[in-house]
C-alpha cells in the first residue's frame, strides 16, 4: 500500500509562555572520563499505550464494571497489536482501484484503523446503553451483564470479512466476502470466527459464559445481522446453538448496528444527529423517549475553542441530557425528552467569560506572568486588576518577590540601610539593625509593593500585618520585624 502523504499542521498556541528553565533531574550529568558510561537495558511497556488510556478511562467511567474491566485486560492489547495498522474502511482495496484510474466511493476515502473503529462504535454506544437503561427504556432492560459482553464481542467480530488474511482463507476455499453463506458455509465460519476469537482475546473474555464455543452462534448471528444491505443472517435455524432469547438477541444487533454507523458514517455533529439510520436506532431502541442533539462552532480557534467547548458543555449537559461523542467542531448529546430546553446563546457567553476568566487567574497564579523588578521596586502588570482583589495581589506578590530576588543574589540591605542613617532619612529612634541579608531586601520589596497597592495604609490594616507575619515569620524573629516596621501599640496586638 502506497505511503500516505503528510499534511503539515499548523501547531496551536499556547496560552502562555513558560520560560522557566529546566528542573535539575533534567539536566546531564557530565560523567568523569575514567569512569565507563552505564546503560540500562530498554524494555517495553506492559501493555500499549492505547490500552493503558483505555484502562484509565472505564476506571473513570465504569468503576467496578467487571464486564468493562475485563474488556480492557483481554481484548484492548490484542486489538492495538493485531488492528492498530489495518484499515477499516478498503485499506489495500482503495489503494489499489486509486492506483489502476477506478472510481471511489466517498465513505471509503476516510479511512480509519480497524480498532479506531471498533472502538470509536463500541463506547459511545455503550455509554448510550447505559445512559437509556438508567431512564426506564423498556428494550435496554434486556441488556443484562451476559448480553452486553456478547454485544461486544459480537461487534468487535462485525467485520470479520475485513480481518487480516480472512480474504486468503476465503480464496481456498473457492469463495470471496460476497458468495461465502452462512447456511452454506457454517463450519468455515466457525473455524474462522474460532480463530479470531482467539486472537483477540474474546475467548477469554467470554469466559464467565462458558468461553467463546458456548455463545458461538450468538456471535455469528449478532455479527452478520450488524450489517444491513450485505451478509444478514435472518434464519436462526442456519444457527442453531443461539443461547439468548430473541428479544435480547434484538437489542444486542440493534446495539451493534447503531455503533457501526456512528463511527462509519457520522464524521461531524451535524451528520450524526440528522443521519436517518441513526435516528431510527436512537428512537427504537429509547422507545421514542430520547434523541440526539448537538452544539457546534463554526470556526475553531485553539485554546480559545477549548474554552468555549467546555463553557457550553456545562450549560447544556444535564441529568436527562449528557454528552456522548466530542468532536473538535462540538459535541453530541444524548437527550431525554423531558430535558429541560436548551440554554441561549448569552448563558453559554457569560459562562464562558467566566471560564476565560477562571483559567487565566489559574495561569497567572503559577507562572506570575507579568511581575517585574527594576529600580523602582517590584511592580506588575495592569490586567492584575482584572483577575485578583487587594487581597489577592499581595499573597501573589509575596511569591512574586521571591521569584524576582533570587536567594543567591548579592543583599542591598546593608548598604541601602547605611546610606538611609547617613542622610537623616528617618527619625534616629527607628530602629535599622537588620541584617545584610536578602531575604531583608525581598522583604523590602514586598513591603513597597504592598504600600503602593494599599495607597500607603499598609500599617493600619490588620489583613496585611498578618500576611506579612504568616510570610516571613520562618526568616526572622517576629519582634525584630514589629520594631523595623514601627507598628503601633494597637495593631501591635494583633501580631
Amino acid at each position: 500500500m502506497p505511503r500516505r502523504q503528510r499534511t503539515s499542521v499548523p501547531e496551536e498556541p499556547e496560552l502562555f509562555e513558560d520560560d522557566e528553565s529546566l528542573p535539575e533531574a533534567l539536566e546531564v550529568e557530565v560523567e568523569d572520563e575514567g569512569e565507563a558510561p552505564q546503560t540500562t537495558g530498554i524494555t517495553l511497556a506492559d501493555e500499549p499505550l492505547c490500552a493503558a488510556l483505555l484502562r484509565q478511562a472505564i476506571h473513570k467511567l465504569w468503576p467496578g464494571d467487571t464486564v468493562m474491566a475485563d474488556f480492557v485486560t483481554h481484548v484492548a492489547g490484542p486489538l492495538s497489536t493485531l488492528l492498530g495498522t489495518h484499515g477499516a474502511k478498503g485499506g489495500d482495496f482503495v489503494a489499489q482501484r486509486m492506483q489502476a484510474g477506478l472510481s471511489v466511493d466517498g465513505d471509503y476515502t476516510h479511512d480509519q484503523s480497524f480498532r479506531a473503529h471498533l472502538l470509536n462504535g463500541l463506547f459511545p454506544v455503550l455509554h448510550i446503553a447505559h445512559l437509556l437503561k438508567g431512564w426506564g427504556a423498556p428494550r435496554l432492560r434486556y441488556l443484562h451483564d451476559q448480553a452486553r459482553r456478547l454485544f461486544m464481542a459480537g461487534y468487535v467480530l462485525h467485520d470479520w470479512l475485513k480481518l487480516p488474511d480472512v480474504d486468503t482463507e476465503l480464496r481456498a476455499a473457492g469463495l470471496s466476502h460476497d458468495t461465502i453463506n452462512a447456511q452454506q458455509h457454517l463450519a468455515l465460519i466457525e473455524r474462522l470466527f474460532c480463530h479470531w476469537c482467539e486472537r483477540l482475546g474474546l475467548s477469554a473474555f467470554l469466559q464467565p459464559l462458558g468461553g467463546h464455543t458456548a455463545v458461538l452462534h450468538d456471535l455469528i448471528y449478532i455479527a452478520c445481522n450488524t450489517q444491513v444491505k450485505w451478509g444478514t443472517l435472518r434464519n436462526v435455524s442456519a444457527v442453531p446453538r443461539l443461547s439468548l432469547d430473541g428479544r435480547t438477541l434484538n437489542v444486542c444487533e440493534s446495539l451493534s448496528r447503531l455503533a457501526d454507523l456512528v463511527t462509519y458514517v457520522a464524521r461531524t455533529p451535524s451528520q450524526m444527529t440528522t443521519h436517518a439510520g441513526i435516528h431510527r436506532e436512537i428512537a427504537e431502541l429509547s422507545n421514542n423517549t430520547a434523541r440526539l442533539c448537538y452544539h457546534h462552532m463554526a470556526d475553531n480557534r485553539g485554546v480559545l475553542t477549548n474554552l468555549i467547548h467546555n463553557a457550553a458543555l456545562g450549560a447544556i449537559s444535564h441529568s436527562l441530557r449528557q454528552p456522548i461523542l466530542y468532536a473538535p467542531s462540538g459535541v453530541v448529546y444524548l437527550a431525554h425528552n423531558d430535558a429541560p430546553p436548551l440554554p441561549d446563546i448569552a448563558t453559554i457567553i457569560d459562562a464562558t467569560v467566566a471560564r476565560v476568566h477562571q483559567v487565566s487567574a489559574q495561569r497567572l497564579q503559577i507562572l506570575l506572568t507579568g511581575f517585574r523588578r527594576d529600580g523602582k521596586g517590584l511592580k506588575s502588570a495592569d490586567y492584575y486588576d482584572l483577575f485578583f482583589d487587594l487581597k489577592a495581589q499581595v499573597q501573589l506578590a509575596a511569591r512574586a518577590a521571591f521569584k524576582n530576588i533570587s536567594p543567591t543574589k548579592k543583599p542591598s540591605a546593608g548598604k541601602r540601610f547605611t546610606k538611609m542613617r547617613d542622610g537623616a532619612w528617618l527619625d534616629p529612634s527607628i530602629d535599622l539593625d537588620l541584617p545584610d541579608d536578602i531575604r531583608v531586601d525581598q522583604l523590602a520589596e514586598w513591603c513597597y509593593y504592598v504600600v503602593r497597592l494599599s495607597h500607603l495604609g499598609f500599617r493600619h490594616n490588620p489583613f496585611y500585618i498578618r500576611a506579612f507575619v504568616n510570610l516571613f515569620a520562618c526568616a526572622m524573629p517576629v519582634k525584630s520585624m514589629t520594631r523595623a516596621m514601627q507598628v503601633p501599640t494597637h495593631s501591635r496586638e494583633l501580631l
